[in-house]
């Protein structure tokens, strides 16, 4: 983990000019993001119908499951030719942009062109994701929450910039260098590196990701699809506060680091923690007015941009602590995301904006989402919690050992410790956590002896657990005792 002022490089201090560079070249790409997100409400400002304007964004989606299908299944050859294949698919953002721009100043509409057009949006978008998970996983803002929220402050003001400013080409002229800023900055930060390095992969069974959690992403994904496409429908301007509300999750984010919460608060706890939140939102929407409906889905807004910078903390380091091929791990999760984002799309429009939905007909499939919502935060917190009393059992109950390598006078301590880490299979950064656990210390002395995260110790922690197939600190503690017992 690094700290605010530098970041690794293939092992060397990174200056702060280049994370400068990072931190503006990731704004841009959480701008499109943003854009992205809300993107009904452009169409819906350039003269297109609001069925029509459902439409270009579920394109727009398809297309990015599609990249991301591609992302999963064929990561590595996408690593090694992400100059040949992911660059120029980011390139090709610029196209909607530039046609839109020349639409409007023409006084004409793409027609059915725009199809094509948000289709290379979404190919752009989710490409340049794959790109940025790459570039972070192993360049240069590993666990740096400060930059990451910094990115977002910028991404916000660029998205509100490139809305409010008039005549609208401008904006949409400024989104299209926003991306080709973007990919010139992708280029500088991946130039002379051989990305073909970071292809090794450890097979951790903690990584694989399990149906609970992705019905548990799709479902809230599906009820913040909702929320946005409600509010957005009512045009430019509401699309344009509720995105701004993105500020509020960045500062959050600010406030975590600030007082460390980032070292214990996960992106999923945030989610869970806006549930009940979501579910009262999805209740009251067909009794708010337009203004309500703008306060909810900004709050909403907010808690998912705090959950998304943490995500993105997260995911960069744990990609870069245990060798997990980025590509495939951020194709994988973002496969049940916007599938989500798909269902709310079309759910939100079905609901609301056809005329022969009944009210009765609305409160039943709100109250079912509700309901799918909250079981699968059951279902994924009953899976939390086992993975949280095998990580707790017995630790603290074990007084932590002041003893270090240099008072075991005999050796005994320390071979017995190399020899579990042989006949178990340890990787070398386990067999560190190991002899920190064989020697008593906990998992807040673990994160600060080796400048790790909370959740990356534990996740450590827990691999050690399974492999050595015991449930609690004090086991794996006689697990050695016995050891040099035996080796005596």
């Amino acid at each position: 983990m690094s700290n605010d002022s530098e970041s690794v490089y293939d092992g060397k201090a990174i200056p702060d000019g280049r994370l400068i560079l990072a931190a503006i070249g990731f704004g841009c790409f959480l701008a499109v993001q943003t854009y992205c997100g809300l993107s009904i409400a452009l169409p819906l400002a350039s003269g297109y119908g609001e069925s029509y304007a459902v439409v270009l964004r579920i394109v727009a989606i398809l297309a990015m499951l599609g990249v991301y299908v591609l992302g999963y299944t064929q990561a590595d050859w996408l690593v090694l030719h992400y100059s040949a294949v992911l660059m120029p698919a980011v390139a090709i953002g610029v196209v909607p942009f530039l046609a839109e721009a020349a639409a409007l100043c023409f006084g004409v509409t793409l027609g059915l062109a725009a199809v094509l057009t948000w289709a290379l949006l979404g190919i752009s978008f989710a490409a340049s994701g794959l790109l940025w998970c790459l570039i972070l996983s192993h360049n240069s803002m590993r666990q740096n929450i400060l930059t990451v929220a910094t990115s977002a402050f910028f991404s916000v003001l660029l998205y509100v910039f490139s809305c409010a400013v008039q005549p609208p080409q401008l904006g949409l002229m400024g989104m299209s260098i926003i991306i080709a800023a973007e990919v010139a900055i992708c280029r500088l930060l991946m130039k002379n590196v051989d990305w073909g390095n970071y292809l090794r992969e450890e097979d951790e069974s903690v990584f694989r990701e399990t149906s609970k959690k992705a019905f548990w992403l799709a479902c809230h994904s599906a009820a913040y699809g909702i929320i946005l496409i409600v509010t957005v429908s009512l045009g430019l301007g509401p699309a344009l506060i509720v995105g701004a509300c993105g500020v509020i999750g960045a500062a959050l984010s600010i406030m975590a680091k600030h007082w460390s919460l980032n070292r214990v608060l996960k992106s999923q706890q945030v989610q869970q923690m806006s549930l009940p939140f979501i579910v009262a939102i999805l209740f009251l929407i067909p009794y708010c007015n337009e203004a309500a409906l703008i306060v909810c889905a900004g709050l909403t807004v907010a808690f998912n941009a705090f959950a998304m910078v943490l995500a993105w903390c997260e995911r960069s380091e744990l990609n870069q602590e245990f060798r997990i091929h980025s590509i495939r791990r951020y194709s994988k999760a973002s496969i049940p995301n916007w599938i989500g984002l798909l269902v709310g799309t079309v759910v939100g429009w079905y609901i609301f904006m056809r005329n022969e939905s009944t009210e009765q007909h609305t409160h039943f499939i709100l109250i079912g989402l509700s309901f799918l919502l909250l079981l699968s935060f059951v279902l994924l917190n009953s899976e939390e919690s086992r993975k949280a009393e095998v990580l707790n059992g017995g630790f603290g109950e074990v007084d932590p050992d002041e003893r270090d390598i240099s008072s075991d006078h005999d050796g005994r301590f320390i071979r017995a410790c190399k020899r579990v880490i042989l006949d178990y299979g340890l990787s070398p950064r386990e067999a560190e956590v190991f002899l920190l656990l064989a020697k008593g210390r906990n998992v807040e002395r673990i994160e600060e002896k080796l400048v790790i995260s909370n959740s990356t110790a534990r996740t450590h922690v827990y691999n050690i657990y399974k492999k050595l197939g015991v449930g609690s600190h004090q086991a794996l503690i006689d697990m050695v005792e016995a050891e040099k017992i035996a080796t005596f």
